[in-house]
C-alpha cells in the first residue's frame, strides 16, 4: 500500500497513464485491436480499485489493508496482460527478418489467450478490494 502514497497518489496514476497507451496502440493495429477492450476493461478496474484505495488511506487503514491482497492481484494481472500486449505490438512490428513467423505470431496468440481468459477472473477482484474491513472484524477472537 505504500506505493499508492508515491507522489501523492500521482506514480501509480501516472503508471495507469502508461497502461492505457499500449491499450490505445492495441487498439490501432488492425491485427491486434481486437484484444483491446479486454484490456482497457482491466486497466479501468485497476483504476477503480486504486482510486478507492487511495480515498481510504489514512482514513481507514484496516478497509484499505483488507483490500491489498485483492488489489496486488488485480494489479499483477492487469500489467502481465499489458505486457504481453507490449510485446505482441512489439511482434507485429518486427521488420528486420532476423525473428522466426511463428515466434512472432505466438507473441499475439500468448497475448489474446491472457487478455480473454486469465483476465477476466482477476477483473471480480475489484470488489475484495473495496469491500472493507466490516466483515474481517465482525466477529470477535472468541466466537472463532
Amino acid at each position: 500500500m505504500r506505493k499508492l502514497r508515491l507522489g501523492d497518489g500521482a506514480v501509480v496514476k501516472d503508471y495507469i497513464d502508461e497502461l492505457r497507451a499500449v491499450a490505445t496502440a492495441l487498439g490501432a493495429h488492425a491485427d491486434l485491436a481486437d484484444m483491446a477492450p479486454g484490456l482497457r476493461e482491466g486497466i479501468d478496474t485497476l483504476e477503480q480499485a486504486t482510486d478507492w484505495l487511495q480515498a481510504h488511506m489514512g482514513v481507514e487503514a484496516r478497509a484499505v489493508a483488507a483490500g491489498s491482497t485483492p488489489y496486488i492481484n488485480l494489479f499483477g494481472t492487469v500489467a502481465g496482460a499489458v505486457s504481453l500486449a507490449k510485446l505482441a505490438l512489439a511482434a507485429a512490428e518486427e521488420t528486420s527478418g532476423d525473428w522466426d513467423e511463428a515466434f512472432l505470431k505466438g507473441r499475439a496468440v500468448l497475448a489474446r489467450f491472457f487478455i480473454r481468459q486469465l483476465l477476466p477472473p482477476a477483473l471480480g477482484l475489484l470488489a475484495g478490494a473495496t469491500a472493507g474491513a466490516e466483515d474481517l472484524f465482525a466477529l470477535d477472537a472468541s466466537a472463532l
